[in-house]
């Protein structure tokens, strides 16, 4: 690796020695000469003999120029080379010569060899540098062998580093292999990994749907659990107002109860007094029998001698506990009798109240001369619905009209009493819907009516003029039967009767406690398990009903008859007959029954509820009537002030005097409440103002020439008409008005307004 220096040519390590020279030097002084080259070193103090100088050194002994001793002046600069020029080499005067060689030595080989713009480091550089080094070593004798050493140590280091990058081509090629080797790894790793991600893609695909439709399972159990949640609350609410329903019936209970007790106690005194009566005349007896035998074993014992004043002595007592025995037995037998005599006349006493009060009941009649002569306008208006009732009756319906004249204005609401007793309101409604439309038939198809079946046969008569003895009695005889419809299939089963049908004449009272009792064993039996919850209609269940209980369809067809024609007459005097009676003729459907029975439920529940919030969560049964008048207006706030002066005029009707009432009373199962009835009464009117208004806004909106609208005319209407009911409930109300539902419903169906307006009357009809 070394190369032969050009500048110096070949020298012989031999011709190289110049330490001596070196060494007979003088030290190099202190001066500035030595730091800044710039500065012109001092002339030296000593010279060395000539004799000591070595004689020549001829060119022979090396190939390049002569190397300069220590005191030989410095070679005069090559001024021919470019590259080696005065500002390439300037050095001080004083500098010696083999430094000024080596230097140029080193300037022109790295020039040479084109290493002066290569980094440090180079092994151009470091093979002149090297090549620098040894000159230097062969002309220092006195130092060859440490720094031949130190030329060694970096000359080895230097080879196994050249070892080590021989190496590495070696590894190099390995390393590319093992790179290859890798990257085919990589590449299969990468497929397997884009394999895995797809798998792993569609995995959490599937995982995705499985965990939407999760979430949809997830969300229709919530929705359920919300449900069932508030079903739960509904019936936590409902088992709370039967909680404190019970707690009202035992406490009415346990008043009765005590009143029981008080009797039974008094009773149970006197058969204590009895027994114990009858425990000393045992004891009596016991003592006799004791005395007997006592005497029977003296008398064994002294049969042949008794003591004359023993004898005695022993009669005495047995005839003093005889006495006794005799006299406490009659006074049992007499308390006995007493306890007896004391039982009839309780129930003599009772049984005379009770003909005396059926006496009056029979024979009690109003004064109509007398209300004529202290009441304005005209008296039919409540002659004519008393007509053939008995008192109790006519004190109801005079009550219930009286509250209804009360609250229409006095004197200025004879009018409306006239319009009512005259064919009422509701039915000139649904008249005038049926004029442009179809009215609502039953099943069979056909409308029917004992009024028009009694006209044509002769049986039923215009009321005869108030005062009219002999006109009533012609009427009760003309209006002793009905004549039956026939037998034909359009004909509802229970009215199938070909003949005369007798007229029972049904009370108001009876008619509603038979009605009650269709409807609750009609809920019964829609439950039943058979009929897999599909309920029934009334009309079928009535002919069951009537069936059932009388078998024979002569006795079917009396009832069903009687029964009709009950609630006919007293329609405007009690809802249940009006609901029973529409129902049963299809004009109505039983949500409209389930409505107002819910009405009155929740009224119920919250007069309880309301009792208990006020005496700290116990129901005392007791509410003021002016609490339950503030809370009714609460609850109804669209309540008019004529009917809470009818709700009021009701209410003082049932418990008068007092401001407190026991509202329990009002919804006892077979109570005839005037209060409950108003209620009910104004939920049937407000219902038909209801359809009135509506009716008068179709025409309103579209014109009395337009006969038919689609469905998304009727639901604007409505919408229009009812600004706060809801779409589903505006909705519902459409499909309730086509007989469909409402996902069968399409925007360009068409219906007639007398059919559309016929069909949404037969349910539930409320505002909001």
């Amino acid at each position: 690796m070394l190369r032969s220096t050009a500048g110096f040519g070949s020298r012989p390590t031999s011709a190289n020695k110049i330490g001596p020279q070196r060494l007979l030097a003088p030290p190099p002084s202190s001066s500035a000469s030595d730091t800044d080259p710039a500065t012109p070193a001092p002339p030296r103090a000593m010279s060395r003999p000539s004799s000591a100088r070595p004689a020549s050194r001829p060119g022979s002994a090396r190939t390049g120029p002569a190397v300069r001793g220590a005191w030989d002046p410095p070679p005069p600069v090559d001024n021919s080379d470019p590259t080696l020029g005065p500002a390439a080499f300037r050095t001080a005067s004083g500098d010696p010569a083999l430094l000024v060689e080596l230097t140029r030595f080193v300037r022109r080989e790295l020039i040479e060899l084109g290493a002066d713009t290569k980094p440090p480091g180079d092994a151009a550089r470091l093979s002149v540098h090297r090549n620098a080094f040894q000159i230097f070593i062969e002309d220092f004798k006195t130092y060859r062998a440490l720094l031949s050493d130190i030329k060694n140590e970096y000359e080895q280091a230097l080879a196994r580093l050249e070892a080590q990058v021989r190496e590495i081509p070696a590894l190099e090629s390995q390393l590319a292999l093992h790179k290859y080797e890798v990257a085919e790894k990589q590449a299969q790793t990468v497929k397997e990994l884009v394999k895995r991600v797809g798998d792993v893609k569609n995995d959490s695909d599937h995982w995705a749907k499985e965990a939407a439709r999760v979430q949809t399972e997830l969300d229709e159990c919530r929705r359920r659990c919300d449900l069932l949640a508030a079903d739960v609350r509904d019936k936590s609410a409902r088992l709370k107002e039967e909680e404190i329903s019970k707690t009202i019936l035992v406490e009415a209970e346990h008043k009765l109860q005590g009143t029981v007790q008080d009797f039974v106690r008094r009773v149970t005194e006197q058969d204590q007094l009895v027994e114990a009566l009858q425990r000393q005349n045992a004891l009596l007896l016991e003592s006799n029998r004791a005395a007997e035998d006592r005497i029977a074993e003296l008398k064994e014992a002294y049969k042949d001698t008794v003591p004359k004043y023993e004898h005695e002595l022993l009669r005495a007592e047995h005839d003093s506990y005889k006495s006794r025995f005799e006299h406490q037995q009659s006074m049992t037998v007499k308390m006995h009798q007493q306890v007896l005599d004391s039982q009839q006349k309780h129930e003599q006493i009772l049984r005379d109240l009770e003909k005396r009060f059926a006496e009056r009941l029979k024979h009690a009649t109003p004064d109509w001369d007398y209300v004529a002569k202290r009441c304005s306008g005209n008296i039919e208006v409540f002659w004519s619905p008393c007509n053939g009732m008995n008192a109790n009756e006519t004190i109801v319906t005079l009550i219930h009209m009286c509250t209804r004249y009360s609250a229409a204005g006095g004197v200025g609401g004879m009018a409306v009493m006239q319009a009512n007793a005259n064919g009422g309101a509701a039915d000139r409604r649904l008249s005038r819907a049926g004029s442009k439309g179809t009215l609502p038939t039953s099943k069979t198809g056909s409308r029917l009516s004992l009024h028009s079946v009694g006209s044509k046969a002769g049986v039923r008569a215009p009321q005869a003029p108030a005062g009219s003895l002999k006109g009533q009695r012609q009427a009760e005889e003309k209006q002793a039967f009905f004549l039956g419809l026939g037998l034909a299939a359009h004909v509802p089963r229970y009215l199938r009767f070909k003949g005369r049908v007798p007229n029972r004449h049904l009370t108001r009272q009876n008619c509603c406690l038979l009605i009650r009792d269709v409807w609750a064993t009609k809920a019964v039996f829609d439950q039943d398990k058979k009929r897999q919850g599909k309920p029934s209609h009334l009309s079928e269940y009535f002919y069951l009903y009537l069936k059932k209980r009388f078998s024979m369809q002569d006795a079917i067809a009396e009832w069903g008859y009687n029964v009709v024609e009950a609630c006919r007459e007293y329609k405007k005097q009690s809802t249940d007959c009006w609901l029973f009676l529409d129902i049963l003729e299809d004009r109505l459907n039983e949500s409209v029954y389930a409505h107002v029975h819910q009405l009155v439920e929740t009224l119920r529940t919250s007069f309880a509820r309301l009792d208990a919030n006020l005496n700290d969560g116990i129901a005392t049964g007791r509410l003021a009537k002016t609490v339950i008048l503030s809370t009714l207006q609460e609850m109804w706030k669209h309540k008019t002030p004529a009917q809470v002066a009818e709700l009021t005029t009701a209410l003082d009707a049932d418990q008068p005097g007092s401001n407190d009432t026991t509202y329990p009373l009002f919804f006892r199962a077979n109570a005839d409440s005037a209060f409950v009835e108003a209620v009910k009464l104004q939920e049937m009117e407000e219902r038909s103002q209801y359809m009135q208004d509506l009716e008068n806004a179709v025409y309103q909106y579209h014109g009395a020439s337009v006969t038919a609208l689609t469905t998304v005319e009727y639901s604007r209407i409505i919408g229009r008409f009812d600004l706060d009911k809801k779409k589903t409930d505006v909705d519902e109300y459409v499909a309730r008005g086509y007989n469909s539902t409402v996902d069968k419903l399409r925007p360009r169906d068409t219906m007639t307004i007398g059919k559309f307006l016929a069909n949404l009357s037969r349910g539930v009809l409320k505002r909001g």
